[in-house]
């Protein structure tokens, strides 16, 4: 899920090695590479700091409406994880696991700039 309205979600479904479509939100073949690379992006984010051990926070650190969500799901559609960003700052930006309600600082640098959803992605 990606942009300022909270409503707009993208599903993508991978089709075989590196095949990526997209099943919701957009039509078509998504560009395999960037979604393997935005992937590997949030599975090596780590956190700088924990700044706020509960989600009752989350407005202070732009996470009441995320600038982008991704979740990853099973094939049976159970969650695996599902990742908030919320507002960047100087050389961070807050995140949030789904699950979990602790709010982390995480490096700007190593999330990099997200894909402007569905365009960033289109195969």
């Amino acid at each position: 899920q990606g942009g300022r309205d909270a409503v707009d979600a993208w599903k993508l479904q991978r089709k075989g090695e590196g095949e990526w479509t997209f099943v919701e939100g957009a039509t078509g073949a998504a560009k395999g590479v960037s979604v393997e690379n935005l992937l590997f992006t949030l599975r090596g984010l780590k956190w700088k700091s924990i700044v706020a051990p509960g989600s009752d926070e989350a407005p202070r650190y732009g996470l009441d409406a995320p600038t982008f969500t991704a979740a990853m799901l099973r094939a049976d559609g159970g969650e695996i994880a599902t990742i908030l960003v919320g507002r960047r700052e100087s050389d961070v930006v807050y995140a949030k696991l789904g699950a979990l309600p602790a709010i982390y600082a995480v490096d700007a640098k190593a999330l990099g700039d997200l894909p402007k959803l569905p365009d960033g992605l289109k195969g």
